[in-house]
């Protein structure tokens, strides 16, 4: 028994460690990816000083979630680099902005892990931080403190 349990623990952890695997996979409603972007800004912003850090965006980003998150994250006086969009030409790979060597990469996922509970995940700079949400009608309410790896 006690095998089984830690071999579906180290499968859960490797598909959530699995490059290639960031971005908005939850079907939130505008307002509750507004407040979970709030919430994400201020614990970065706790984390990490603006005007002092700079991020690296490695993945594409095309979601409300991650757009009002750079939104603020660049009012708030981060250094932000994106991922450059698809060009219109023959080539389609898409190219990354230069990161500098003090950039912090950054990556995220918010995806619906059961019909009431949305969860945010980053990656800063190869530290990965989380937080679970619970959706109460039309309200969200953090379900947990941020989870921090050491």
């Amino acid at each position: 028994m006690k095998l089984t349990i830690i071999t579906i623990l180290a499968l859960i952890l490797t598909a959530c460690a699995t490059p290639g695997q960031w971005g908005n996979y939850a079907d939130a409603t505008p307002a509750h990816s507004a407040q979970m972007a709030e919430d994400a800004f201020k614990q970065l912003t706790f984390l990490y000083p603006p005007a002092k850090s700079h991020l690296s965006v490695e993945q594409a980003v095309n979601d409300p979630f991650g757009t009002l998150l750079i939104q603020k994250l660049r009012k708030a006086g981060y250094g932000v680099a994106e991922q450059a969009p698809l060009s219109s030409s023959m080539s389609r790979k898409p190219t990354t902005a230069t990161a500098a060597p003090s950039d912090l990469s950054f990556n995220y996922v918010v995806d619906r892990i059961s019909f009431d509970h949305y969860r945010v995940s980053f990656n800063v700079g190869g530290q990965a931080l989380g937080r679970l949400y619970q959706v109460h009608g039309a309200d969200l309410a953090p379900a947990g403190l941020w989870a921090k790896q050491e």
